[in-house]
């Protein structure tokens, strides 16, 4: 799934900002819900996407369009496609034409790429008068840009090139920065899907505090998104598993307190707990760890949203081959917007942990950050899918 990222900026200082919300009802009536996709659409996509959710007031059709967009990750991941009622997948671009004109006053999620597959898919809305939803909810801090005057014209032109989304459903404040919000016609509040967890379970019990340390495992070797994206993970795990067990053995001693391992949701179980063996490896109960832990570790997992809301100290950790990549920055930015520590287990495996083992919570600055990438203040206490459904229906 796509994540989209905003630069930086001073959003929740400056109130001006939310000036783009627009106090409009949305203008159609809408009946049927589309869901474009370009990776394997999940059972968690299904509890994530709000499908249930959204089925009690509208007819869901999903349409997986990752056998066309991306054919080599389909044929490798295809096994997880959850085939819910509504689903259907798209083989070429005529398939997915074929199910646009089966569609009846239509509303588009749109969860595709920037691949030049996903926006023919984008041209083809446009030229059918479908209006699209860009949804802003994995909202990261990335650094300010510096790119040559003559490579930000032509990103700019790129950029213009595609048709502006028509409804832009929004997180945190610093999704203002991108220039789709902006040329979107209707702009809806809400927050990210994490908080919707972050809001089940504060209703359902309240936080308590346990003695152990939680790692946010990120699956740094051998995640899915690398292949998805072309890429490699900044280091191996001959050298990666080892550093990092040994600061958690320092961690342990200096605490007295056990480390646990959240694992990634869409990771192996087995390897996982091949990889980190002699510890608790537990799937699927991510927010929950976090509630009740004592002091929470990790790199820069999109999970950082469950310490940020339960207000957890937060240890960021780097090595020296992640800190040789642009994972690295965005672990020390991370660490900076926090006001937290960072930690390179190769350098200083432990040091740090006796000194201070867990830090304090800076609660402004924590709060800051809930703002720009989670949630603006003031929107609702709702899940994401009702106040998304309330507007469409004109109930907001």
């Amino acid at each position: 799934m796509a994540v989209f990222v905003a630069s930086v900026s001073g959003f929740a200082d400056n109130p001006a900002n939310e000036s783009n919300a627009l106090k409009l009802r949305y203008p159609m009536a809408v009946t049927e819900i589309l869901i474009l996709t370009e990776s394997p659409f999940s059972n968690r996509d299904y509890d994530r996407f709000g499908v249930e959710l959204l089925s009690q007031r509208f007819r869901v059709t999903i349409i997986d369009c990752t056998p066309w967009v991306n054919p080599d990750f389909w044929e490798r991941y295809s096994a997880i496609a959850y085939a819910c009622p509504g689903y259907t997948t798209a083989d070429d671009f005529h398939s997915i034409r074929r199910s646009l004109d089966r569609t009846k006053d239509a509303l588009v999620i749109d969860y595709l790429g920037d691949s030049a597959k996903s926006k023919r898919i984008r041209r083809e809305l446009k030229k059918r008068d479908i209006p699209r939803v860009v949804f802003f909810h994995g909202l990261l801090p990335v650094g300010p840009e510096r790119l040559p005057a003559r490579l930000r014209r032509m990103v700019k032109r790129v950029v213009i090139r595609e048709p502006a989304p028509d409804v832009a459903l929004m997180s945190g404040l610093a999704g203002l920065a991108d220039s789709r919000v902006s040329r979107a016609k209707h702009t809806i509040w809400a927050h990210s899907l994490d908080y919707d967890i972050y809001l089940r379970e504060r209703r359902t019990s309240g936080p308590s505090i346990s003695r152990y340390a939680v790692f946010l495992d990120e699956d740094m070797i051998y995640h899915s998104d690398y292949e998805h994206s072309g890429t490699t993970s900044p280091t191996t795990a001959e050298v990666y598993y080892p550093a990092m067990k040994h600061f958690f053995d320092r961690i342990e001693r200096a605490t007295g307190m056990p480390v646990q391992i959240a694992m990634h949701p869409r990771s192996s179980f087995e390897r996982q707990q091949e990889l980190w063996a002699g510890r608790d490896t537990v799937q699927g109960m991510t927010s929950q760890l976090v509630r009740d832990a004592s002091l929470v570790l990790c790199h820069l997992s999109t999970s950082l949203a469950f310490p940020v809301l339960w207000r957890k100290p937060v240890i960021f950790l780097t090595t020296s081959d992640i800190d040789r990549s642009a994972m690295g920055k965005g672990i020390a930015l991370r660490s900076t917007l926090l006001q937290a520590p960072l930690v390179n287990v190769d350098i200083e495996p432990g040091e740090r942990a006796a000194r201070d083992p867990i830090p304090a919570v800076n609660e402004d600055a924590y709060a800051k950050y809930a703002a720009n990438y989670i949630k603006r203040p003031g929107v609702p206490e709702l899940p994401v899918w009702h106040l998304f459904s309330d507007y469409v229906q004109g109930r907001l």
